[in-house]
């Protein structure tokens, strides 16, 4: 089941109809069968490509060089600024990636997005490194670590990032990454959600990745 594009006043009544036990219920979900399931998300990014992987249920995104953002904005839309959201991905650095940039490569979640700001949890497999950052930036940001439970190329990895009112936490794997409040939620009125794979630095080589098993949640009201 997927569902797709909705107005958060449709998705109030869904979750008084629907309320999983953990008090969320889930709005949208992605997985990435046919290419029309790709088609959904909005791709934008210098020297990005993305497509569904056959029958893998995988979301297949590349760069061509160095200095690369790819985000692939998801059709969700709130009718209201600073929407509550929790997001789940699944990412994998792919081992086809050349070994001299893997270290500058990460994929992310993005919340509340637009107008240039949003909430980031950023994954660098081969660093096995994580920011939780904020877009424009404040003191409490970004919270950054290294931790081996987080996989290098090839492996999987599996992201959460929660936006909750004025308290913003993140998982990665069995990583739990602790909550920061913002003392300026305001500042962050946007309400998109994307996914991202990005490539710093200047190379002539580009990244794989592929994510899969994308779902939105929203708390019950």
């Amino acid at each position: 089941m997927r569902l797709r594009t909705f107005t958060f006043a449709l998705i109030a009544a869904l979750s008084a109809l629907y309320g999983l036990a953990f008090g969320a219920v889930r709005v949208y979900e992605n997985e990435f069968e046919t290419a029309s399931d790709g088609n959904e998300l909005e791709l934008s990014g210098k020297g990005c490509e993305a497509e569904v992987r056959g029958n893998k249920g995988q979301l297949g995104v590349s760069t061509s060089e160095g200095g690369s953002r790819c985000r692939m904005r998801l059709p969700v839309i709130a009718d209201t600024s600073q929407p509550d959201h929790i997001v789940d991905a699944t990412a994998k650095l792919l081992p086809k990636t050349p070994e001299q940039i893997r270290k500058k490569v990460y994929v992310a979640i993005t919340v509340r997005e637009g107008g240039g700001g949003y909430y980031e949890l950023r994954v660098y497999p081969e660093k096995r490194k994580y920011s939780l950052t904020r877009k424009p930036e404040d003191p409490a940001f970004p919270i950054t670590d290294k931790d081996n439970k987080i996989g290098k190329a090839g492996d999987k990895n599996k992201l959460t990032l929660r936006a909750l009112g004025d308290a913003v936490s993140a998982k990665i794997n069995k990583i739990a990454v602790d909550e920061v409040i913002d003392p300026q939620p305001g500042g962050l009125p946007g309400t998109k959600i994307s996914i991202v794979l990005g490539q710093e630095g200047g190379s002539s080589d580009g990244a794989s990745v592929w994510f899969k098993d994308l779902r939105v949640l929203v708390p019950n009201p």
